[in-house]
């Protein structure tokens, strides 16, 4: 499929302090402020006590190196909710750790521990863009395309009416790669809560959920419904009443593909609203799932 045109990255910006983040999320009110910008994250950061409000839309290239945005509390009327807002279909979010609370006033949709959403592009093809996600191979250029990857949240996320994720709330046709979520999706009248990601329409990869998650129907240990997911592996709890449950997925999307996903074999979930299947959501002992690479 024809690409559009990738955009150079022209400016790198550094952030080691609080008050770094606060004018990133400033500047990124605008859409096209952070397009051909490079953040670079230089070290922990600690936001108690700092008035934070989420980077509303980010189209650039945001590098975690490894380091942890802590003490994150997002109670205001916020949609999009996380850390980002809104990652733009040229957004690459890499190596980051979030802890903290995700609890967004108002209705509370689409909340999630680093991204609320994560944006697309029609016309490209998912797999076009995965060789990027190397540890040198972005460079200083970004094709259209979301991307979050090894990122992990360690934080409490809960959406009032629909989609919450530990990672994004809703992915539409990024990709999440490599993350992990241990926090907690507290999304009691919630539909759509996944441990991973709440409503994919993309591809969810070698991802890994070991958590709590609480929501009213849809609700699964990697996505609460997904259109793609590969390689997982999941060790979580779920309370829900309603339809759509599973340690994977609570639904899988029509003609959607679920491949070499794992979870802890448990009397009381199974992988795919309510039924395992065979390396598609497929139960094994605890033994056998740590003893996976995570």
């Amino acid at each position: 499929p024809e690409e559009t045109q990738p955009i150079e990255i022209r400016e790198t910006i550094s952030i080691s302090i609080a008050e770094d983040l606060v004018a990133l999320g400033e500047n990124c009110s605008l859409d096209t402020w952070s397009l051909d910008k490079r953040v670079v994250l230089e070290a922990d950061i600690s936001l108690r006590g700092v008035d934070f409000e989420p980077i509303a839309t980010f189209g650039g290239i945001f590098e975690g190196n490894g380091h942890v945005i802590s003490d994150l509390n997002l109670t205001g009327d916020f949609a999009p909710a996380g850390l980002f807002g809104i990652v733009q279909s040229t957004g690459r979010i890499r190596n980051l750790t979030v802890e903290g609370t995700v609890e967004p006033g108002g209705e509370g949709s689409n909340a999630g521990g680093i991204v609320g959403a994560l944006s697309w592009e029609n016309d490209l093809d998912p797999e076009d863009d995965l060789s990027t996600i190397g540890d040198k191979s972005l460079n200083f250029s970004v094709k259209t395309r979301g991307l979050v990857y090894k990122c992990v949240n360690h934080g409490t996320v809960q959406a009032k009416k629909q989609v919450a994720g530990g990672i994004a709330g809703k992915s539409t046709l990024g990709a999440i790669i490599s993350c992990e979520g241990y926090g907690y999706m507290d999304s009691e009248d919630a539909n759509w809560v996944g441990g991973i990601v709440g409503l994919s329409q993309a591809e969810v990869r070698d991802c890994w959920a070991k958590c709590g998650l609480v929501g009213k129907s849809l609700v699964g240990g990697i996505a609460g419904e997904a259109d793609e997911v590969t390689d997982c592996r999941s060790l979580v709890t779920v309370t829900c009443e309603g339809e759509y449950v599973g340690a994977i997925l609570g639904k899988l999307t029509e003609d959607g593909t679920a491949e070499n996903n794992v979870f802890v074999e448990s009397d009381l979930l199974a992988g795919i609203d309510g039924i395992s299947y065979q390396e598609a959501a497929e139960p094994v002992t605890y033994r056998a799932l740590m003893a996976l690479d995570h």
